[in-house]
């Protein structure tokens, strides 16, 4: 469709031991040196971070969620959970407990592209995790290419 798409998927350790912070380091440093390079591309980013945002659930911010809340801003890309087009706010649930951990950022060449964003709250498309479906919409079009 003429679009190069880049996709990062991530997981962080919700360990809080030296392991799992040295881990998430690890991780942090090597999604910067990928956003470095891929600054005109169509990028998503999305994964379970296990990091809490304050802006959705009731968990205050965390140390991984200052880093989500202040990257986008450093390279121009958008969290399509705080979009009005996203609906539902929870993603994981288990033992009586419900937080928002699971985010997807995008680059403005996919937001231009974004329809919507739902997460299956009632668990009625799949149940078999603890985290919740999500699904994410894009319009994408053809290009007319001589040579396809």
């Amino acid at each position: 469709m003429g679009l190069k798409i880049k996709i990062i998927l991530v997981y962080f350790d919700a360990r809080t031991t030296p392991e799992g912070k040295e881990r998430n380091l690890e991780i942090k440093n090597k999604i910067k040196r990928i956003l470095k390079s891929v600054e005109e591309d169509a990028l998503v980013v999305l994964g379970d971070f296990n990091a809490h945002i304050g802006l959705l659930g009731a968990k205050t911010i965390d140390r991984t969620g200052r880093m989500i809340v202040k990257r986008p801003n450093e390279y121009n890309l958008t969290m399509l959970n705080l979009d009005d087009r996203c609906e539902g706010t929870t993603i994981w649930e288990a033992r009586e407990q419900k937080s928002t951990v699971d985010f997807v950022l995008v680059s403005q060449k996919m937001y231009s592209r974004f329809i919507e964003k739902e997460i299956d709250e009632k668990r009625e498309k799949i149940d078999i995790s603890d985290h919740n479906l999500i699904t994410v919409k894009f319009k994408m079009k053809k290009t007319n290419r001589k040579n396809k």
